[in-house]
């Protein structure tokens, strides 16, 4: 939806929100609004999703369980989507 928006000129790519890069790619907060994104380059995209990682971790070592919504594949998380 997000690149077919960025083709068709309703939605501009941006600078990477944090280091200014050119080349970028799309972070979705929400995925219920697909269209609201944060543009930022891989580097700083993947940093994103590596703390956020570490935030949750943190959360399920304090309280036992992951945060709703979040689930473990192994070495990595994955946030599910409602009504899936």
């Amino acid at each position: 939806m997000t690149r077919n928006a960025v083709k068709r000129g309703l939605l501009a790519k941006k600078p990477c929100e944090v280091c200014g890069e050119k080349i970028v790619e799309a972070h979705h907060p929400d995925y219920n609004e697909p269209l609201k994104v944060i543009w930022l380059c891989k580097r700083c995209h993947a940093r994103l999703h590596r703390d956020d990682n570490k935030k949750v971790k943190a959360y399920a070592e304090i309280n036992g369980k992951l945060p709703e919504g979040v689930e473990s594949l192994g070495d990595r998380l994955q946030i599910k989507i409602k009504g899936e």
